[in-house]
């Protein structure tokens, strides 16, 4: 199962997938900047993260320590871009 959470930072949109099945925290984003990820991408996918794996111990799921200790990363694609005006 993958959960899928829309972020709207600062007039930006960007998604963070988190994978119970293969644990992994994935940044997706159509901006080309890497440094961006280190800076702002970085913490707020780790404290959703953590967040998320607060609810799935509050309802018991079976992959509540799957996501325990898994850095997120940014998915990289062909179609990153620069300007982000539309």
């Amino acid at each position: 199962m993958v959960v899928f959470f829309p972020v709207q930072h600062k007039n930006h949109f960007y998604l963070i997938c988190i994978n119970l099945e293969e644990p992994a925290v994935d940044v997706t984003d159509n901006k080309n900047s890497v440094e961006m990820l280190k800076r702002a991408y970085h913490d707020a996918a780790k404290e959703l993260n953590l967040l998320f794996s607060r609810y799935l111990v509050s309802v018991n799921h079976k992959s509540t320590f799957i996501l325990k200790g898994v850095e997120p990363k940014r998915v990289i694609m062909k179609w990153h871009i620069r300007d982000n005006h539309f």
